[in-house]
């Protein structure tokens, strides 16, 4: 089971009164500076270096393994949870901290603590751990849903609900258990709420010219049309972010089709099969939805959705390809366009990708 960190904090903090949020400080230094890090140093008014060396020895292990360790950051007061991957964690008094590296991840207001381990009159508070993180996200805001996701956030030792804890410390050890899928649960009935809005249309069957589709291993996202690409800043996080919303949204608006269309044409007991296979299994596969013709024959469909018009080109992924290959006619590529409009519009391909898409290999690998 693994070990992740949680970490109280104030939004304001009566130290530094002219800073006005906490966490929109640490998040500038995330945007402005590399890969989406930023170092949180830990505050505190008494004589302490770093964290148990038992605690930090279990989590250095586990970054060296490879596994995700988060840090959960929980403001009661401003009633937000966020969650950050955690790079590595640093005493107060290691030399780290004092390269100006290190120091540049640090917000400016306090960036004059580190390395400093004696208390003065004029220096009330000393840090005395660092945890450098990246990916910073909000996993939930307001009372109610910080304290629903909160209950798969569990103390570490006691395997109770981390904010049921009593006297409850600034820093405890936790384990998540279902938070990936509360997550998820709470992303896809948002996604539902604009999707009751849409009414999909179908504007071509088996359009028979090939079209130019890019072949990459990994990311199902958009392709700009051209050989030439310009080299420009790109908010990765944020594009990220962009391009799961229209995936997600794109796939529960095919769902939904699939689903009516089965009640539709008498096939009610078909529609409750429907399976939404990348939210339940992952991406492997290499389709997103299990659904069913009328003759009860599978279709396995793999959804490529996007917020411009039609003939946008859009990458496809060496796994998706196989499984057209594989599934043949069973295997359905459905092009969802116009995503932000009321009336989006789909294109069905069946078959073989490679039948309808001219496919340009975009990645490669170097040894």
């Amino acid at each position: 089971m693994l070990k992740h960190i949680f970490l109280k904090f104030h939004e304001k903090n009566e130290d530094y009164p002219h800073v006005a949020s906490t966490m929109a400080a640490h998040e500038n230094i995330a945007k402005l500076g590399i890969s989406s890090q930023f170092t949180w140093g830990q505050m505190t008014t008494r004589r302490q270096s770093g964290i148990s060396a038992k605690q930090k020895i279990e989590i250095k292990n586990q970054l060296a393994n490879g596994e995700t360790t988060y840090v959960y950051f929980y403001s009661r007061i401003g009633e937000v949870l966020y969650r950050a991957e955690l790079i590595n964690v640093y005493d107060n008094n290691e030399s780290a901290v004092y390269d100006n590296d290190f120091r540049n991840l640090v917000p400016s207001y306090y960036r004059h603590l580190c390395g400093q381990t004696q208390f003065t009159t004029a220096i009330p508070s000393i840090i005395y751990a660092y945890f450098r993180v990246k990916n910073l996200e909000l996993l939930a805001e307001g009372k109610v849903d910080v304290e629903d996701a909160a209950e798969h956030i569990l103390h570490y030792d006691r395997s109770e609900p981390i904010l049921t804890i009593k006297g409850m410390q600034a820093l405890l050890y936790v384990s998540d258990q279902g938070i990936e899928q509360y997550l998820n649960q709470v992303a896809i009935a948002k996604v539902d709420s604009t999707v009751k809005k849409k009414k999909v249309i179908v504007v071509s069957n088996e359009i028979d010219n090939k079209k130019t589709v890019d072949e990459i291993e990994g990311a199902n996202e958009e392709s700009t049309s051209g050989e030439t690409r310009a080299a420009r800043k790109i908010d990765h996080k944020e594009a990220n972010k962009n391009k799961h919303s229209s995936g997600l949204i794109s796939e529960r608006l095919v769902v939904d089709f699939e689903k009516e269309n089965l009640i539709r044409n008498g096939r009610a007991d078909l529609a409750l099969k429907v399976e939404h296979i990348s939210q339940e299994h992952g991406d492997g596969d290499g389709y997103d939805i299990l659904s069913f013709n009328l003759d009860e024959s599978p279709k396995y469909i793999e959804v490529k959705g996007t917020k411009n018009k039609r003939n946008t080109q859009f990458f496809i992924t060496s796994a998706e390809v196989r499984a057209s290959e594989k599934y043949g006619d069973s295997y359905y590529l459905y092009r969802v366009f116009d995503l932000e409009s009321v009336n989006p519009s789909i294109c069905i391909y069946r078959g073989d990708a490679n039948k309808h898409f001219n496919l340009t290999p975009y990645t490669y690998i170097a040894r």
